[in-house]
């Protein structure tokens, strides 16, 4: 047996098709900065989103939901999210979530 081996070709996704585009949105409601995003993965990026979410549940979802999601500062404050991952076939996933800063 170990003089035994395949070889297997890997599909190489073509670099244009690896994408993360993120699309954020802002208001300022008083001392409270407020927005809206949602982010993209596509190619090698979506598979790595698809396959880390299927080993996290629950609080560690949202925890890495938070993780991915977060803008620059530790004011940050994730309200809510939806994820979709029913295009694991084309390697396309997609996060969209509300949040806030406290700016004073």
């Amino acid at each position: 047996m170990r003089d035994k081996y395949e070889l297997v070709k890997v599909p190489v996704v073509a670099a244009e098709k690896n994408l993360i585009v993120d699309s954020t949105f802002l208001t300022i409601d008083g001392n409270t900065l407020k927005g809206s995003c949602s982010v993209n993965y596509q190619g090698y990026f979506g598979n790595e989103l698809y396959n880390s979410l299927l080993y996290n549940k629950g609080d560690d979802e949202r925890v890495y939901v938070r993780r991915r999601m977060a803008k620059g500062s530790n004011k940050f404050i994730m309200k809510d999210y939806k994820l979709d991952l029913n295009k694991p076939a084309i390697k396309e996933a997609n996060i969209s979530s509300t949040f806030e800063y406290r700016i004073m």
